[in-house]
């Protein structure tokens, strides 16, 4: 039997994503990632930041894109 999936869209703050991705960066640097104090509270700034972007499943993310909304005056 063929499994079926949808695509769902998800409305997330673009602060959180840029704050997930770049401290993402500081796993690559391992003279901080050594230091026990800076790594203890780093991985749980890390882990809220997760959460605040997570996902409703836990299915793939297939896309991350901006969407930008704008106010227009109608006539």
């Amino acid at each position: 039997m063929e499994n079926k999936t949808k695509i769902i869209k998800i409305k997330q703050s673009i602060g959180w994503n840029l704050a997930f991705y770049f401290l993402q960066l500081l796993y690559g640097f391992p003279e901080i990632m050594n230091d026990e104090y800076f790594y203890e509270r780093f991985e749980e700034l890390f882990k809220y930041t997760c959460d605040k972007i997570s996902t409703p499943d836990e299915g793939e993310i297939t896309d991350i894109y901006v969407v930008v909304e704008q106010r227009v005056d109608i006539n």
